[in-house]
C-alpha cells in the first residue's frame, strides 16, 4: 500500500533544499510512522521542474505544477484506488477525490489573525467567507485528523452530528523530554543570569511585536535578564533596532528543527505569545519538554497544553499582560514545581511515542476500511 502525502513545498521549488518549518517536521515524523507499518510513503509537491529524490527512508517527487488539482492529476495514474491512501498534509491544500481513500490534516484555526478592518461590511464578509472555506475544506476528504481540540469544538457548533469514527484528534508532540537527573541539574546549576527565548518566526501574528515591547520593559527593570530570538522573518530588523542598546544581553540565532531540544535546555523561560493561527505548538511543547518555564497565550491549541500556574503561565496576547506575566515568571523563577509539571505533562500527554501510536491506529483503521 502506498501513502501519498501532498503538500506544496516540502523541498524548495528546485528540489535542492529541504524547507524548515512545523509542517515539514510533521511530514518527516508521519513518514516514519508509515514506514513502520510496512507501507510506502511518497511525498509529492509543486516544483519548477519535475524531480525525484530519496530523502531519509522515502521518496520525494516534484511535479511542475502550481495547484493541488494538477498535482493530484500528475499522480493519479500511480494510485491503486482500492488500497492506496492520499493524505493532504493541510486541509487548506485539499480537494475532493472520488473512489480513493483520502485524509486531510487540520492544523488549527488560522483565520483569527488580526487584519486591517476597513469598511465593516467588507470586513465581516471576509470573515464569513473564511469560516465557510474552513467548513468546506474540512469536509473535502473522507477522513481527517485535527491537531487540537479547539478546532473540533468550533466545528461541532456547526455540525452537532459529527461522525467521530472518521475524525480523530491527535495533538502535536515533543521529540524529546529532559530526564529527571538532567532537570535537577538544570535547576540546581541555574546561574544569576535568567535566559529567555522566543523561538518563533518573526511575524506579528506570532507575537514578535508584543514580546519585543514587553521585553524592553523587562530588560530595563532586570539587569540579570538576557533575551534570545531564534528564527527568521520580516521582523528581524525591527528586533535588532529595538535591542541595539542591549548588545551584550541580546542575540538572534537560527537552528535546525533537530537541534530544538538541545537549544531550549540552555534557557530558563520560553515565551510563545501567539496572537492568532495556532494549533498545538511544537515550539511550546519542545520548550516544556526541555525544562523551560513556558509562557503562552490562550490562542488556538495552546489552551489545550498550558494550565495556568500549574505547568506554565497563560497571558493575554497584549504587551502589558505579557510584561506582567514574564515579570511573574522571573520573580518566581525558583518555583520548580511548574517546570516539573511541564515535563510530566509532555511525557504523559504529548510524547512522540503517544503521537505515533495514535497515528498508527488511524492508518490501520483506514487500511481495513472498504
Amino acid at each position: 500500500m502506498k501513502v501519498f502525502l501532498l503538500y506544496p513545498y516540502f523541498f524548495s521549488p528546485d528540489g535542492k533544499q529541504k524547507k524548515i518549518g512545523g509542517v515539514e517536521t510533521y511530514i518527516e515524523s508521519l513518514a516514519d510512522v508509515i514506514v513502520g507499518l510496512g507501507l510506502t510513503p511518497i511525498v509529492c509537491q509543486f516544483s519548477e521542474k519535475p524531480f525525484e529524490r530519496s530523502y531519509l527512508n522515502y521518496v520525494v517527487r516534484g511535479y511542475g505544477v502550481k495547484t493541488i488539482k494538477k498535482l493530484y492529476k500528475s499522480i493519479e495514474s500511480d494510485i491503486d484506488k482500492h488500497s492506496d491512501l492520499i493524505i493532504f498534509v493541510s486541509d487548506l491544500w485539499s480537494i475532493r477525490v472520488k473512489d480513493v481513500k483520502t485524509l486531510s490534516i487540520q492544523h488549527g484555526i488560522y483565520w483569527d489573525i488580526p487584519r486591517n478592518q476597513g469598511p465593516y461590511i467588507l470586513y465581516y464578509c471576509q470573515r464569513v467567507k473564511q469560516v465557510l472555506k474552513a467548513l468546506i475544506d474540512f469536509n473535502k476528504t473522507r477522513y481527517s485528523v485535527c491537531v487540537d481540540y479547539n478546532f473540533y469544538n468550533w466545528y461541532k457548533t456547526f455540525n452537532v452530528k459529527l461522525k467521530c469514527k472518521k475524525h480523530w484528534i491527535i495533538p502535536n508532540f515533543a521529540n524529546q523530554c529532559i530526564s529527571k537527573s538532567e532537570l535537577n541539574q538544570k535547576i540546581t546549576s541555574r546561574s544569576s543570569r535568567i535566559n529567555i527565548i522566543f523561538a518563533r518566526r518573526f511575524y506579528e501574528f506570532r507575537g514578535v511585536n508584543i514580546f519585543t515591547e514587553a521585553m524592553l520593559r523587562i530588560m530595563q527593570e532586570y539587569p540579570c535578564v538576557n533575551v534570545t530570538f531564534a528564527g527568521e522573518g520580516p521582523g528581524e530588523k525591527y528586533i535588532r533596532d529595538c535591542f541595539a542598546a542591549y548588545e551584550n544581553r541580546f542575540s538572534v540565532i537560527k537552528y535546525a528543527p533537530s537541534e530544538s531540544f538541545e537549544v531550549h535546555k540552555k534557557f530558563d523561560i520560553a515565551v510563545v505569545p501567539t496572537i492568532g493561527s495556532e494549533g498545538t505548538s511544537l515550539s511550546l511543547l519542545e520548550a516544556m519538554g526541555a525544562g523551560c518555564i513556558a509562557i503562552s497565550t490562550p490562542v488556538g491549541g495552546l489552551s489545550n497544553i498550558i494550565i495556568d500556574e500549574y505547568n506554565g503561565y497563560i497571558t493575554m496576547p497584549a504587551s502589558d499582560d505579557l510584561y506582567m506575566t514574564i515579570k511573574k515568571a522571573i520573580d518566581n523563577i525558583n518555583n520548580t514545581q511548574i517546570v516539573m509539571h511541564a515535563v510530566d505533562s509532555v511525557k504523559s500527554s504529548f510524547s512522540k511515542e503517544k503521537w505515533s501510536i495514535a497515528w498508527r491506529n488511524v492508518l490501520k483503521y483506514i487500511m481495513q476500511a472498504e
